[in-house]
């Protein structure tokens, strides 16, 4: 009893699933037959077919996007499988001085034209986008039939009711049997079509990895003004009154020993004070840095 419950709400489950993964396999399709029917409507000659087909295709570029994204929610809710959309992101756009924008590419008067001329051009030349539509014109063919079937069981059903009393088993067994497992075939095409390619997960190594050189540089070059602030607020300017003190000291000793040997005293607890700052200062200090400034005898001799 307990496994037919189980099998029961596998078929209700699956039945749901199958419904939503043919409702999003087949959103261009119908646009498609809802071109061939608009088109039968005007007349079907010759020239009256571009209008509608002309929609169709614009219709089609326009669902691509939202199909793959419909697709990787159904997938990430059902097995908690993540695809990546892998999308470029958009540089930002900077005002110059001369009043202009620039998007990266071009120039434009206002920043609503550099955002939109970005992202039209950003929407031609990602690969992500002919991705999308490659998987978009797949879906139908591919998972989109096989979940269709629970629903033409189904279907089958209801003719059969009307035609043939005992006919309508034979449907219901259809979508039974098919219900459980229909809905599983969008999992290995969107796997196959949705994830990241190779080319994908090189750029984003790339970014990664610029965005972290980038932080890099920018945290060495804070701790190397760090380091010059500390030398020239304190050691150096320590140093410099070390330098004058000195030099009043030796103008004194023959005139007034007495108070040249006081400088001479400050002068070497100025100089222990400069050396303990400096002690202070390279300590924890890569070597490169001390190398690169010449510090690296001082960290050594602390």
């Amino acid at each position: 009893m307990r496994q037919l419950r189980s099998w029961m709400r596998d078929c209700g489950v699956g039945f749901v699933r199958a419904a939503q993964a043919a409702g999003v396999a087949l959103l261009i399709p119908v646009v498609w037959a809802a071109a061939v029917g608009l088109w039968q409507l005007w007349g079907g000659s010759a020239w009256s077919w571009i209008a509608p087909f002309v929609w169709a295709a614009i219709g089609t570029l326009l669902l691509a996007k939202p199909v793959c994204r419909m697709t990787r929610t159904m997938v990430a809710n059902w097995t908690g499988i993540v695809l990546p959309p892998g999308y470029r992101e958009l540089p930002p756009i900077t005002q110059l001085s001369t009043g202009y924008w620039w998007n990266g590419h071009s120039y434009s008067r206002s920043r609503e034209d550099a955002r939109r001329e970005q992202r039209m051009k950003n929407w031609r030349y990602d690969p992500a986008t002919w991705r999308d539509l490659r998987f978009a014109l797949l879906a139908p063919v591919s998972f989109g039939l096989v979940a269709l079937v629970p629903l033409l069981g189904v279907v089958a059903a209801v003719l059969a009711l009307t035609a043939l009393p005992t006919g309508y088993l034979s449907g219901l067994l259809v979508t039974i049997a098919t219900a459980p497992y229909a809905w599983r075939s969008v999992i290995p095409v969107a796997t196959r079509f949705l994830g990241a390619s190779a080319t994908m997960e090189l750029a984003d190594r790339v970014d990664t990895l610029t965005a972290l050189r980038a932080d890099t540089t920018i945290a060495q070059a804070a701790e190397i003004r760090r380091i010059e602030r500390d030398l020239h607020d304190g050691a150096q300017a320590r140093l410099v009154a070390l330098g004058l003190a000195l030099a009043t000291a030796e103008k004194l000793m023959e005139t007034n020993p007495e108070q040249a040997k006081e400088l001479l005293r400050d002068a070497r607890a100025g100089a222990a004070t400069s050396l303990t700052e400096l002690r202070e200062l390279v300590r924890g200090i890569s070597p490169p840095v001390l190398n690169e400034r010449g510090l690296a005898s001082v960290s050594a001799a602390g």
